[in-house]
């Protein structure tokens, strides 16, 4: 006959006793939580390189693109006055030297209209990609962040529990 404990109570049992699990907690090695909180760390760090290097790739994307929008429009300009320029020196040089000249005023005029509005233009796209790159960097490091608080508290519940176990003697 045997008795022992069991949930609050005693179990007198006739025979041998049942084999009780082992319920002991081996101590948590500082080191091995050391390095899963390193790899952690190494994780998110990468994360954010990798993001990093995303959105610059995308900034220099849209850089180039509205680069080269701008070069096509100048360069179409350019073509156009020039052919203008041209059509209006063969047919009238020496007759229409004022007409010429007013042509030449007006081409500078619109062509300073037009870079103008190119500038405003360029300036208003950059002010707006950045604008939507500043925020999509916000997002991903709210995102980081709410990231490193879930492994936090998930480690504390884990140095909880196992504290707890060492205790109660578990």
């Amino acid at each position: 006959m045997s008795a022992f404990r069991h949930e609050g109570g005693m179990v007198i049992a006739f025979g041998k006793a049942p084999k009780q699990p082992d319920q002991t907690v081996a101590p948590m090695n500082p080191e091995i939580v050391e390095n899963a909180i390193a790899v952690n760390n190494q994780l998110l760090f990468e994360q954010l390189d990798s993001i990093q290097s995303l959105l610059q790739a995308q900034l220099v994307a849209n850089q180039d693109a509205m680069q080269a929008q701008w070069t096509r429009q100048w360069s179409a300009k350019q073509v156009s006055y020039e052919n203008q320029l041209k059509t209006m020196a063969v047919r009238s040089l020496r007759k229409n030297t004022p007409e010429l000249a007013a042509f030449v005023q007006d081409m500078q005029l619109s062509q300073q209209q037009e870079l103008r509005y190119m500038l405003n233009q360029l300036w208003s796209n950059w002010q707006q990609v950045r604008a939507e790159d500043l925020k999509a960097i916000e997002n991903n490091f709210v995102m980081i962040n709410q990231n490193m608080e879930l492994n936090r508290r998930g480690t504390e519940a884990l140095f909880k529990n196992a504290f707890e176990r060492t205790v109660t003697g578990e």
